[in-house]
């Protein structure tokens, strides 16, 4: 019986307890009404460009056909612009090595360059943060035609995101 006795005075003890300090827990934890705090999580996804540089690059290659037809086995031509999120192509540079083909290549490559303007080749990849894109490539000329695959690029974006 005195245990039983005992358990009940603790109860209404820490009850009494608890019912006293409850107002003061309250306004502890409400800080203030005007503040709307809200859980937000930031995740991020990840943009492959490798597939879109190589498909450019297969592109190009596709529309040139081939290099000049007075250039050496192993000249290197290099095509370089820049695509903006618009499928618009801005400064463009062409030249060779050796550099003595620059202007054979320039006048070979350039209608081929300024006819992709717009093409659908050029849609960024979906989720994309970018605005501007550089592009590089470098044909080679020789005897035969190797195609570009997205493992011979590496160009990531990371792209942070509320949700």
């Amino acid at each position: 019986m005195k245990k039983v006795l005992f358990f009940i005075f603790l109860f209404l003890l820490i009850t009494v307890a608890v019912a006293i300090h409850k107002p003061v827990l309250h306004k502890l934890v409400k800080i203030d009404e005007n503040v709307n705090i809200s859980r937000t999580e930031i995740s991020t996804m990840h943009v492959e460009w490798n597939t879109w540089h190589s498909n450019l690059v297969n592109e190009l290659m596709i529309r040139a056909k081939s290099a000049p037809d007075k250039q050496p086995i192993g000249t290197l031509n290099y095509i370089e612009f820049d695509v903006d999120s618009n499928q618009n192509i801005v400064n463009i540079k062409i030249y060779s090595e050796p550099e003595v083909y620059s202007k054979l290549a320039k006048k070979h490559f350039s209608p081929i360059v300024r006819n992709l303007d717009g093409a659908d080749v050029l849609k960024f990849p979906t989720g994309t943060e970018r605005k501007l894109v550089h592009f590089k490539a470098v044909l080679k000329k020789d005897k035969k035609t190797e195609f570009s695959s997205p493992d011979d690029f590496s160009d990531y974006e990371t792209v942070k995101f509320k949700r």
